[in-house]
């Protein structure tokens, strides 16, 4: 897995100097929060060896253990996919918002009003996402952007029409946005249908990364890879099961500005580990 890491990422910067790579992203001083995905339980979250490879390289980047936190929404959901709960000492600190709890007032932008995680406002300045590849069936996919549900108070006021605009409206809040810095999509076990919770008859053995800086590059990448895998299993596209993931597109418009949907605009950079 840490060889797995060095790799996505010489691929992202071409540059096979981890330090370089590690030092654009973080600086020594800094707090920061890997926001991984735990909702599916062990077999469908974030990994923890990539999660244990990611804090390998941060510390070597000058940063203390006990600077980082990883954190999701829930810190059972953290344990069950096989996470320990650590709060305190001079370790990686590792638990849920129902621990921190949430702002009381609240973020907004365009339809979303929502209070945040004190994880993301008191516990990081900077942000590095941990999402897994994954089909989800309202979404249609559940990669870099719908991951920051996981940091609002009332994800579920926000699923109708395909969680579009809200899904664009999450990320664009300023206090996600401005400490995002690095997206590394887990994607060592992919879920092409039935997500987003974890079903043995559609998971895939992926064995990749997926890292970018822009999300929503990132999640038209990661969209495309399940229409793949479906076409592979003789599955409809998300589109003709009403079910295609706008909110991408709507990330990438003027009132948004989150990243790209272009191809062209894209170099998606290919790279196996021996």
């Amino acid at each position: 897995m840490q060889q797995l890491l060095d790799r996505a990422l010489e691929a992202l910067w071409g540059d096979a100097d981890r330090a370089r790579n590690w030092n654009g992203v973080v600086r020594p001083g800094q707090l920061v929060g890997i926001k991984v995905n735990t909702l599916a339980g062990r077999r469908l979250s974030s990994n923890v060896l990539l999660v244990d490879a990611i804090c390998r390289r941060l510390q070597d980047a000058g940063i203390r253990l006990q600077d980082i936190v990883v954190w999701d929404r829930d810190t059972r959901e953290l344990e069950r996919a096989g996470f320990h709960m650590q709060m305190g000492g001079r370790q990686v600190q590792c638990f849920g918002t129902d621990r921190a709890g949430y702002e009381e007032s609240l973020a907004a932008f365009g339809e979303v009003g929502s209070r945040l995680s004190r994880i993301l406002t008191q516990r990081c300045d900077v942000l590095i996402n941990v999402p897994v590849l994954k089909d989800h069936d309202g979404a249609g996919v559940s990669v870099a952007l719908k991951n920051m549900y996981g940091v609002i108070h009332n994800p579920n006021k926000y699923h109708p029409n395909g969680c579009n605009p809200y899904i664009a409206d999450v990320n664009a809040l300023p206090q996600i946005r401005a400490k995002m810095r690095l997206t590394i999509c887990d994607a060592t076990t992919g879920c092409y249908h039935g997500g987003p919770s974890y079903k043995p008859e559609f998971a895939w053995n992926e064995n990749a990364l997926i890292a970018s800086q822009d999300p929503v590059a990132l999640d038209y990448t990661a969209w495309r890879r399940i229409e793949r895998k479906r076409a592979e299993m003789g599955l409809k596209t998300l589109e003709a099961e009403g079910r295609a993931p706008h909110y991408i597109a709507t990330a990438a418009d003027a009132a948004h500005r989150l990243g790209t949907t272009d191809p062209m605009r894209m170099d998606v950079v290919e790279m196996q580990v021996a």
